[in-house]
């Protein structure tokens, strides 16, 4: 359980934990447009979490919680705008689903816990959300477009984490995998083999270029 939601826990109780999305993404390797699709996938999905977050509020209020009918409105709604962006795949399906149920898995676990029905948090997750759905469309437009290589690359500040920072310019084929720390991954924020390694995942900025 918790398995994709588990990086709401890590970091301090109630302090903000957010960052405004044009410096978020303004501070990555990314083209403008990339940074503005980005910005335009956090602000939908933030919108959706905010709704289901007011749902379950509602449901407590009425003491008539129905964690299946929630779980099913966030796929549907997460899918939608996933959809909106990019092709929905396997993979695709499956990651939104598993995210829609440990999210509302870990909401009503902490249901007492204010900041799991924040704005911050709906902003938190969106973000995170739009880098991971985001990064794996890039991967497989390179894919489709003949890329055979890749590089990754991190912000190269102190903020970025030492796992991620030895793999720096590191190159390998464009299917091979990262090692990141104790886990694998085809790009940034790739929850493929990463996800219950949530260390790995939370807030990261680190771009991959791709190359022919």
């Amino acid at each position: 359980m918790d398995e994709f939601d588990e990086i709401n826990k890590l970091g301090e109780p109630y302090k903000k934990r957010a960052i405004p999305y044009d410096e978020y993404f303004g501070e990555m390797e990314l083209t403008e447009e990339q940074k503005e699709e980005r910005i335009s996938f956090s602000e939908e999905t933030e919108d959706f979490i905010k709704f289901i977050l007011a749902l379950i509020l509602a449901m407590t209020d009425y003491n008539a919680i129905d964690e299946d009918y929630l779980t099913e409105t966030l796929t549907t709604s997460y899918l939608g705008v996933i959809g909106a962006y990019t092709g929905i795949d396997e993979y695709l399906e499956t990651y939104a689903a598993e995210f829609s149920k440990d999210f509302i898995g870990t909401t009503l676990e902490n249901i007492e816990d204010v900041w799991y029905l924040s704005d911050d948090r709906a902003m938190f997750d969106a973000e995170n959300e739009a880098n991971t759905i985001l990064n794996y469309k890039e991967y497989v437009m390179a894919i489709a477009s003949g890329y055979t290589q890749k590089e990754w690359r991190t912000f190269r500040d102190s903020r970025v984490r030492k796992t991620h920072r030895k793999l720096d310019g590191k190159t390998i084929g464009i299917k091979s995998l990262f090692e990141v720390g104790k886990t694998f991954m085809r790009f940034p924020k790739d929850t493929k083999m990463a996800q219950t390694h949530p260390e790995e995942l939370i807030g990261c900025r680190c771009t991959i270029h791709y190359i022919r």
